[in-house]
């Protein structure tokens, strides 16, 4: 068996070439936007002791733009549906009349 070793100098250059940036086709992101958000029921313990609150969700909405009761037109990439990650929303939980041992602190939050 014969070993051929080409001249450093033409390696590196290679090496080179190989390493530079590839252009990349620019991408069309279009986000989600909500069509229908059922609201959710109030917990049952928190409304038999008056309580109120609010509750920050995380979720991904899907490529057919659905999570479990809501809808969502679906975020798009160049035209095709994707999932969307890190979707937040803030649920209120609140009572009709004067909110009962609620600071105004906790509701702001």
């Amino acid at each position: 068996m014969r070993f051929v070793l080409a001249p450093l100098p033409a390696l590196l250059a290679a090496v080179a070439i190989a390493q530079e940036p590839q252009p990349i086709d620019a991408e069309t992101y279009v986000p989600i936007t909500p069509v229908f958000r059922a609201n959710p029921s109030y917990p049952t313990r928190a409304l038999q002791y008056g309580n109120e609150g609010w509750v920050m969700l995380s979720f991904i909405v899907s490529e057919t733009g659905a999570i479990r009761n809501w809808r969502y037109t679906p975020a798009t990439v160049n035209g095709k549906p994707v999932a969307q990650s890190m979707v937040k929303t803030k649920i209120v939980f609140a009572l009709e009349g004067p909110a009962k041992g609620v600071t105004r602190e906790f509701q702001g939050a």
